[in-house]
Formats: C-alpha cells, structure tokens, sequence
C-alpha cells in the first residue's frame, strides 16, 4: 500500500500560530528521490523554504506520501478430531513472512536537522501477539482443547488388522532386495568430488580407521558446522575394513539410505496400524525412484537418522502399548543416536505427539 500523506512545514513563531509551526513555501518542482536513512533524501528539500515576513506558506497540505507499507502474513492450521467430541487445531502464523522493513514519513520540518530523510521504522504495522485465555477447566491460563458438544455416531476409522503377519514382514524385504539391487551398480563408482574429500578421502581421522585420537575427534570434532559422531564414525568403520575402495564405502551408504524404506513398510504394515499390503506400494513408490540416486551416489551421503528415526517410532509404538521405564528409554536411546547422526531428527517429539492422536489414540478426553 502506498505511504501516510504529509505536509512540510515551518517556522510560525511569526504569525504566533499553536506549536509555532506552519506551512512551508513551495518554490519549485518537487522530485522524489525515495532514499532511505541519513544521506538519502526522500524528496528534494530545496524545492521548500521558510516564508519570510508575517505571512503563510504556499504549499498546500498533504501534498507528498511517504514509504509504503508491504506486509505479507501466512496462515496454516489444521484440525483434528480426537474423539466424538474433541478435536485439536494446530495452527502456523507467521507475520511480515518477506521480513520487508516498514519505514516511518520522513522528518517535514525544515527546521529539523534531519529534514528530509526517514531515519524512523514505523510504528503502523505491530507484531501480532497471541495471548493465553483462561481456561474454564483448569481455572488458570493457558491453551483450551475446543470441544465440540455433538451428537454423532460417527467415529475416526479403524483400518481392519491384516491377516497375514508373514505377508507383511515379506513385502518389507521385498522392497529392501528391490532397492538394494537396484542400487548395486554403485559398488563400482569411486568416490566424488562433492563432500567426499571432505568426510572421506581427505580427512586424516577417518583414513585411520577407528583409532582412539580418531574416537575423541568424532565425539568433539565440529567441522563442516557439523556435529554427527555416529555418522562420523561409520565412516572411520569403513575406512578400517574397506579401506579407500569407494565402491565399498557406497554399498555402506545404500544400506544406510534403503534400510528405512523396509523399517517403512514393516511399520505401517504391522505397527501400530496395520494397514497391510496397501502402504508396501507407498514405500515402493517412495525408495525406489531412480533419480534418488544422487543420495547414495556419494561416500558421504549417508541417512543414519532415518534408521534411528523408525527404531524410535517402533519403541514409542511399544512403549504406547505398555508404558514401562525401559521401553522409555529405549525411545530417548534412539532418538539420541538420531541426534548423534544427524540434527534433522529433531522433529521426531511433534510425530510422536500425532502419534498419540492416531492411531495410538493415548490422547482421552477429560470429563
């Protein structure tokens, strides 16, 4: 939107108008020149001067506009239905999502050191802030569950158990042996030139296979701004059996990338949905795509977390299931590696919550 109006004014003190200021005269043209901060006008000051002698100014008012305001805002919310009754709403708002700076009118006075030049944000558009309600059930402040009181027999869908375990455990390794073999061709590729020089080929403390000097740099070692010891110490593990043979280092890193899509499928199909032979297509169709073939093409392109990132969903599943303070655990122990791996895992806390929701639905309503 186009800037506020505003008017350039002067010294009144000779016509003793209110707060001594009045109109300016306007001598000639006005250019806007559009700068921001000191040093950059706004507009050509000398096109305005102070009237002389007990009389008005001839510029007319409001006749310039100053920086305009540009705010993009962003919304995204979900609902979801718990129970008959209940539902929860996540909800993403961003504001000013461009980050555009907003720039006050510039100083109009031609008595103002800084006459001419916006050297102010402005104070139009505010940060949206949300703030707590209180909450009738709890009596304090805080988030309210929203309730909807309806009477329905409508209820959130039951996938209906499959019946054949072994089926489901056979489709798993199926797309396993598929991604595998069709990713066997990279046991003869070297290593390349994108990152490998720098985890791999080039990197003395992975060359020297698991040492202890070679243990304590994994577990310190930030370079790369990057902190994955156990990532780090694969690759020290290949180096001590394969040496530099690249083709070796890229079967490691197939196994690594293409073992979550069988965790995937074992999952759906078996925990805590079982949904059957319908998700094998999904992951199918999610791991096996020829043009993923950049992710293993590479020593350094490794996907520990993914793996670590199944094995923490299957202990949540169990620890859902049968709350215990190893099954707990177990979940931290897999999520900590996945850490150790890489940061991307840090997600896995909000999957575990909708999780919660469906299918372990843990989440009750409170009466």
């Amino acid at each position: 939107m186009t800037g506020t109006p505003f008017s350039i004014t002067a010294s009144g003190s000779s016509l003793n108008t209110p707060g001594e200021t009045q109109t300016a005269n306007q001598v000639g043209s006005v250019q806007l020149e559009h700068g921001i901060n000191t040093g950059n006008l706004w507009f050509s000051t000398s096109s305005f001067s102070q009237p002389t002698g007990v009389v008005f100014g001839t510029s007319g008012r409001n006749i310039l506009s100053g920086p305009g305001l540009f705010a993009l805002n962003a919304s995204l919310f979900k609902n979801f239905k718990i129970r008959e009754r209940a539902t929860i709403e996540l909800r993403c708002e961003t504001f000013n999502l461009t980050n555009s700076p907003q720039f006050a009118n510039p100083s109009a006075s031609t008595t103002s050191s800084t006459y001419g030049y916006v050297t102010q944000p402005s104070q139009r558009y505010r940060r949206q802030r949300h703030r707590r309600r209180p909450c009738p059930a709890t009596g304090g402040e805080g988030f309210i569950l929203k309730h909807r009181r309806e009477k329905s027999n409508t209820q959130l869908p039951l996938i209906r158990p499959a019946r054949n375990s072994r089926l489901n455990l056979g489709i798993a390794l199926a797309i396993f042996v598929a991604t595998v073999a069709l990713y066997a061709p990279v046991a003869r590729f070297d290593f390349v030139n994108f990152d490998d020089p720098e985890y791999v080929t080039r990197n003395t403390h992975v060359r020297g296979g698991l040492t202890q000097p070679g243990l304590e740099w994994a577990l310190t070692s930030g370079e790369a701004a990057n902190w994955f010891p156990v990532t780090r110490l694969s690759h020290m593990l290949d180096s001590q059996f394969f040496g530099l043979r690249g083709g070796l280092h890229h079967l490691t890193s197939v196994w690594c990338t293409r073992s979550p899509a069988c965790c995937y499928s074992h999952f759906w199909c078996a925990r805590p949905t079982r949904a059957g032979p319908a998700h094998g297509s999904l992951s199918y169709s999610r791991f096996i795509p020829a043009r993923r073939i950049g992710r293993v093409g590479g020593g350094a392109q490794r996907r520990l977390c993914a793996f670590f990132w199944f094995l923490a969903l299957w202990a949540y599943v169990r620890y859902g299931r049968r709350p215990g303070r190893g099954r707990y655990l177990a979940v931290l122990l897999w999520f900590i590696l996945g850490l150790m791996s890489k940061p991307m895992i840090v997600t896995l806390p909000f999957l575990l919550l909708v999780l919660d929701a469906w299918p372990l639905r843990r989440l009750r309503e409170r009466r």
